[in-house]
């Protein structure tokens, strides 16, 4: 606690001197207009950026803020522009720290002010400041207004800045597992607390994800595209078809006789085949997997003569 009081303490004389420096700017006595209007020297700025002339695009960037009056509306993200290219392409996170700081304080869109905060953290991270870092996130995160509806504090299991993890959405991960490590870790409470901890790392990496950008790395979307996309086509195959119906005894017995060298210890020996009652959920799956490939392929068969579809094999 102490140390996050005195982050804040540090964070608000940054932030002072930084408005007490524009406000002295910006009320100077003004000079000549400049040549270009403020739109053409806004797309000079973004021009030298796009063009990977980093230097050059911070000194626009500046004279923006510093000769026209029009950029204070949008000063914020100017700031955070700033801090992006000082930090990413010009390896000052030092400077780019400062900007924003800026942009925290100027900002009125709570996405852009949470986006600058985002990257506050971020900075100080690189920058080794790991305990800073700590301390700016909780003090952001309680300073963070919009918070949802209350959660009862006897349920919260943990806590992660602003994200909370109640017993119930513990119990939905744990849902989420396959069975036999569903019983190793509901029968015992080490386990449990184990599998929390690792929930807290896994939060923990997901945000420094955040601040770092990664949610908008363009590999990284195109591949939860096609996530999104598998995860869709499987839960309507499985509206498609239903539930699996249980094959009858005789179905089972049938299908025994009909492939008995699937069920051999020997594969070259017949003699080794396995009596039905030691094999038949073996063979019962078997068949319920057989019969299920069977309604899928129908199924694909009719949904491709009902559609507009064009199969191009030869071009492969």
């Amino acid at each position: 606690m102490l140390k996050e009081r005195h982050w804040l303490l540090g964070l608000a004389l940054a932030q002072c001197v930084t408005l007490i420096g524009i406000a002295l700017l910006w009320l100077r006595p003004s000079g000549p207009r400049p040549a270009l209007s403020y739109e053409q020297a806004r797309e000079h700025a973004a021009e030298l950026k796009r063009r990977e002339l980093h230097g050059a695009a911070v000194e626009a960037y500046r004279k923006l803020l510093e000769l026209y009056p029009e950029s204070r509306g949008q000063a914020a993200g100017i700031h955070l522009v700033l801090g992006d290219l000082l930090n990413q392409n010009l390896n000052q996170p030092e400077a780019a720290l400062a900007e924003y700081l800026l942009a925290d304080q100027l900002a009125e869109r709570d996405s852009l002010r949470s986006d600058a905060r985002q990257k506050v953290v971020a900075v100080l991270e690189r920058l080794g400041r790991n305990l800073e870092a700590a301390s700016a996130a909780s003090a952001f995160t309680r300073s963070d207004s919009g918070a949802g509806a209350p959660l009862d504090p006897q349920q919260v299991v943990a806590e992660v800045g602003a994200t909370r993890l109640s017993r119930a959405e513990f119990m939905r991960e744990l849902q989420r597992l396959p069975p036999e490590a569903q019983k190793q870790i509901a029968g015992s409470a080490a386990a449990k607390a184990d599998y929390l901890r690792s929930w807290v790392a896994r939060e923990l990496l997901y945000q420094s994800g955040l601040r770092r950008g990664l949610d908008r790395d363009p590999e990284l979307e195109a591949r939860l595209a096609e996530l999104k996309r598998g995860l869709i086509s499987e839960r309507a195959l499985q509206a498609e078809l239903g539930s699996p119906e249980a094959p009858s005894a005789q179905d089972v017995e049938l299908y025994y006789q009909a492939h008995p060298e699937r069920y051999r210890s020997d594969p070259n020996d017949p003699a080794t085949v396995a009596p039905l009652d030691q094999v038949r959920s073996q063979v019962a799956a078997e068949l319920v997997q057989e019969r299920q490939q069977q309604r899928v392929r129908e199924l694909f068969e009719r949904l491709l003569q009902a559609s507009d579809a064009k199969l191009y094999p030869e071009r492969l």
